[in-house]
């Protein structure tokens, strides 16, 4: 049987005017009210700690990107590639968008400074190494950098002029590339042969790299043995000259190499492509 609903003013007044019913119906609103500001109050702190690590994720990542870009001028500075990737981007003169904005909007080209990008075209060998370079410092790909700063014709020019055939040229007596940079991946380039790589650590009282006779791993041709963190030239006793490089087994470049699992191998012995 279905009840009835209060028809009775009177009832009506007399429920309404019930103490314990009133403070019922005003504990009731009441904890509705804090229940809502409890949720409105977790939400803004919940969106400005996703806002404060995102801020701080953004300066961390940039503060690392610096830190790598320094590192990477310093071991190649004398590179011919880097010098080439350097000179192209001061050629290009650009207004920034500054802050988070630049992940939305793309810069603007201000203005292009054509004949010494066409100078370094002209002295070039190697546009892959070059493009490797600017992405490495610069965290911009080298297309679309000219696409965005030469018109038709100048772009054509720039390719006319350049001499790079896809990469380095392979010394026939080594089967491997001159010089390889910071970040780069290194593959064992022996044929017919294992390469035995010994472990390095970093000397902090005469600030340099050496080998060990503790074992850093063993290769053959075309396995991967790990990313360059640092290069040094090194004189031999016949006056030719070689080069060593200190590899890292991780995934990437970061600080933690330095104290990481390193070796050491020399430029006859690696290359930066599978043979």
């Amino acid at each position: 049987m279905k009840k009835k609903a209060l028809n009775n003013p009177l009832a009506i007044a007399t429920v309404a005017s019930n103490p314990d019913v009133v403070k019922k119906v005003t504990d009731t609103a009441a904890n509705v009210a804090v229940g809502s500001v409890k949720q409105a109050k977790i939400f803004i702190q919940w969106s400005l700690a996703i806002a404060g690590i995102g801020v701080g994720l953004y300066f961390a990542n940039k503060a690392y990107k610096n830190y790598r870009k320094r590192a990477y001028l310093e071991a190649n500075l004398d590179n011919a590639d880097v010098q080439a990737a350097i000179i192209i981007h001061n050629s290009i003169k650009k207004l920034e968008v500054p802050g988070f904005m630049s992940l939305l909007l793309p810069d603007i080209n201000v203005f292009t400074d054509e004949n010494s990008i066409y100078s370094v075209a002209q002295q070039t060998t190697s546009l892959g190494e070059v493009q490797r370079a600017y992405r490495y410092l610069f965290d911009e790909i080298l297309a679309d950098e000219l696409t965005n700063a030469f018109n038709t014709e100048e772009y054509k020019t720039f390719f006319n002029l350049i001499k790079a055939k896809g990469g380095p040229s392979v010394d026939p007596t080594t089967g491997t590339y001159p010089i390889y940079l910071e970040g780069e991946t290194l593959y064992s380039a022996l044929k017919n042969k294992t390469l035995s790589v010994k472990k390095a650590v970093f000397d902090e009282s005469t600030g340099k790299w050496k080998s060990t006779n503790e074992l850093f791993g063993t290769f053959n041709l075309n396995q991967e043995i790990g990313k360059v963190i640092k290069s040094y030239k090194y004189a031999t006793t016949d006056g030719s000259e070689s080069r060593y490089y200190i590899v890292s087994d991780k995934s990437s470049i970061d600080l933690f190499d330095w104290f990481g699992n390193n070796g050491l191998v020399w430029d006859n012995q690696v290359t930066n492509v599978k043979l």
